[in-house]
């Protein structure tokens, strides 16, 4: 979600704007703008004032002056996108590890609260794709090399070099709706239901899809021979991806000045825009697996959906 600016500060409005009846999920999204200076600069301390629950306030000259860093630093520091890559890499794999431990029914107040945290850190990377998208990053590397020719690859380069969420759920669909109609277990759509129904939306509550017969109407309607199809439309825009990056090197080796500054900054301006890129849908599957898990902590101890904050909840729990 973009800031709305309000006089010297750019506000996050999502307790009025996410379409979620869950204050917890609006909080962890908050949280996340929070925290965009670890994002950036690994900085720890956290950032913006609440005024209102989920009505997050952050002084629009730091944050001004955050994005900014994010070319800056891309220009003066070759390791720039290596060590923002390790950084999430990371905050994934410690997510993946307590997602697993409360899946399996550790819902102590210290997993828990670190699977939040984690969450939190994950969702932080919406920053670069606001400081990279294609016109900021078109004028950027117009200082290196004459960029209109190679505009529609530029373009190129966000495609996720993995399965994009939406993608993701309609492969799973086809999945097991042929395997219901090779047998017709019923077992198949409640399958689908818990791999599938949470990807249709970013909530936490129950989606239309949680209900079984929504499910396999969905199922039905389905055509799982369009799988094969899928997928090799896919693997052909992430191999234009690829080859994007190999034709806008070689522009800059015909027409650019072609320094071995100027090579450094554009490969690494290029890689991280794909690793955004890629790294903008895993954040999100992630942040809602997290949420799933999180759902059944509350109904595990009581906890009314509506209701809870991440304090009520870790409060509940020992």
């Amino acid at each position: 979600m973009l800031p709305v600016r309000f006089g010297r500060h750019d506000v996050y409005l999502y307790e009025s704007m996410f379409y979620t009846r869950s204050p917890l999920l609006k909080e962890l999204y908050c949280e996340s703008h929070r925290f965009e200076p670890w994002a950036v600069n690994g900085d720890p301390q956290a950032t913006g004032r609440y005024v209102f629950r989920n009505v997050l306030y952050v002084d629009a000259g730091d944050r001004s002056r955050l994005l900014a860093d994010i070319l800056r630093r891309l220009e003066s520091e070759p390791s720039y996108e290596s060590q923002v890559e390790a950084r999430f890499r990371e905050a994934s794999r410690r997510l993946c590890r307590h997602l697993v431990r409360t899946r399996r029914g550790d819902h102590g107040r210290e997993n828990v609260a670190a699977l939040m945290d984690a969450a939190v850190r994950v969702l932080s990377a919406g920053i670069f794709k606001e400081a990279l998208e294609p016109n900021p990053a078109m004028q950027f590397l117009a200082a290196f090399m004459p960029v209109e020719p190679v505009r529609a690859n530029l373009l190129d380069l966000y495609q996720p070099l993995c399965l994009p969420h939406f993608l993701k759920f309609e492969l799973k669909l086809l999945y097991f709706a042929r395997r219901h109609r090779e047998d017709g277990g019923e077992a198949w759509v409640s399958r689908c239901i818990e791999q599938c129904a949470y990807l249709s939306k970013f909530f936490l509550e129950p989606t239309p899809l949680d209900d079984p017969e929504a499910m396999k109407a969905k199922m039905d309607e389905s055509d799982p021979g369009k799988r094969g199809e899928l997928l090799r439309n896919h693997q052909r825009v992430v191999e234009r991806s690829l080859l994007a990056e190999r034709d806008i090197l070689q522009h800059l080796a015909e027409t650019g000045t072609y320094t071995l500054r100027s090579k450094r900054v554009v490969m690494g301006c290029l890689r991280f825009i794909q690793f955004i890129s890629t790294y903008e849908e895993l954040k999100h599957i992630q942040a809602v697996q997290a949420a799933r898990a999180l759902r059944r902590v509350m109904e595990a101890h009581r906890l009314d959906l509506d209701t809870t904050l991440r304090a009520d909840l870790l409060k509940r729990l020992r």
